[in-house]
């Protein structure tokens, strides 16, 4: 079943198509005869022939991509349309001011936006963005300590800020001719590319080509702009490689010889001994952006992170139902709305100032239609039950 948002976006892109069509003579804008127009659609299925494997609860904190039928719509809230004149800066081609859901586009394309601008030798688009990107999931995920709910999610695209969304695009416009300009999404490969972390981002970079009228590609989705951005970055260190370390989030952070480092450990060898024994590292630092996402750290300041800071897996909310004989009951974690199976063993510490110690107490008051609330803490095993090291249960007044 589609979502109610990415309906929405399937009448978007339909009444953008009534507003824009093509006449005899040439090219025909939103506001009238144009030297360029902008469309988008849809590239087919490129890639369905190799589908992710189900991944709807992973137990480690770290990135994975998402199957494919989890991701129901990929909503791009598109505002100004600019296209960048070779040695004269950027123009403006006109304003879509719609949510483009690059999942329900027609594979004949519709019109974003047409408008007049200057001649001359053009060589990039870039997509003003008017909030953040939204994916939304046809059912709930769960990575490492991170649920994310069915339904709308925001979603980051790596090195796309305020300076928009990007595509290289090389055309001309000039007086007796125009140019139409489409994007190609290449849907099961976009798809291919969402990735969850644990660490509550969800992150993806569109496959998308751009080809002229005659259907030559002339640019893809392009980042590189950003080279030479000043750019903070922060996170808990997932994986040491040999001149970077890579952060939760996916973001890989690149020292050299002119990287300054600070904080507890002062080079890569020291972060790979703290992991390997078991203990989390933050860094924190800033840098250069890059091309391909990753920073060059100018600066990093690693810091270990004591064991008694980790406080573990928590969910909160009122206790739905209990399984006596399995030791587990389901708590409808309050911040997530998501319901979770906590298991009771014998080895869970019991809070003595809770109203309630033991499974059997929890059946009879919600027997006798209680309001029953519990507080747990432990760690998600692989099946994404919380293994109780501690829980308090109370009944509501």
């Amino acid at each position: 079943m589609k979502s109610i948002r990415r309906s929405l976006g399937v009448l978007t892109l339909a009444t953008l198509a009534l507003v824009a069509c093509d006449d005899d003579d040439g090219i025909t804008g939103v506001e009238g005869a144009a030297e360029v127009q902008v469309r988008m659609a849809s590239a087919g299925s490129s890639a369905a022939t190799s589908l992710p494997t189900s991944l709807q609860t992973i137990s480690e904190p770290s990135r994975a991509v998402l199957e494919l039928d989890v991701v129901e719509s990929i909503i791009l809230p598109i505002g100004a349309v600019e296209a960048r004149q070779e040695g004269a800066g950027w123009v403006e081609i006109g304003r879509v001011d719609a949510d483009i859901d690059l999942l329900s586009l027609p594979e004949d394309g519709v019109e974003l936006v047409g408008g007049d601008i200057p001649e001359g030798d053009y060589d990039r688009l870039r997509f003003f963005l008017t909030a953040d990107p939204i994916v939304v999931l046809a059912e709930t995920v769960r990575v490492g300590r991170t649920t994310y709910p069915a339904g709308p999610n925001p979603l980051r695209i790596p090195s796309v800020d305020q300076a928009g969304f990007r595509v290289a695009a090389d055309f001309d416009v000039d007086d007796d001719d125009g140019e139409i300009l489409t994007l190609f999404v290449d849907e099961d490969a976009t798809l291919g590319r969402v990735k969850a972390t644990g660490s509550g981002t969800l992150m993806i970079a569109p496959v998308l080509t751009v080809r002229n009228e005659d259907g030559d590609d002339v640019g893809e989705f392009d980042d590189d702009e950003d080279d030479g951005d000043e750019v903070e970055f922060e996170g808990y260190v997932s994986a040491v490689g040999s001149g970077s370390v890579t952060l939760e989030d996916g973001t890989e952070i690149v020292v050299n010889d002119d990287t300054e480092f600070d904080g507890d450990l002062f080079s890569l060898a020291a972060v790979q001994e703290v992991l390997d024994a078991g203990g989390t590292v933050e860094a924190e630092g800033d840098g250069e952006l890059q091309s391909d996402g990753s920073i060059v750290a100018d600066e990093i300041e690693f810091e270990v992170e004591d064991e008694g800071d980790d406080d573990g897996d928590e969910v909160e909310g009122d206790v739905l139902s209990v399984d006596e004989a399995a030791g587990t009951l389901i708590i409808l974690d309050e911040s997530t709305q998501v319901e979770v199976t906590v298991l009771w063993t014998d080895e869970t510490e019991v809070d003595a100032e809770g109203d309630l110690v033991t499974l059997a107490e929890i059946v009879a008051e919600l027997a006798g239609n209680a309001d029953v609330r519990a507080e747990a803490e432990g760690s998600f095993d692989g099946d994404g039950v919380l293994v109780a090291d501690s829980i308090k249960v109370e009944v509501d007044d």
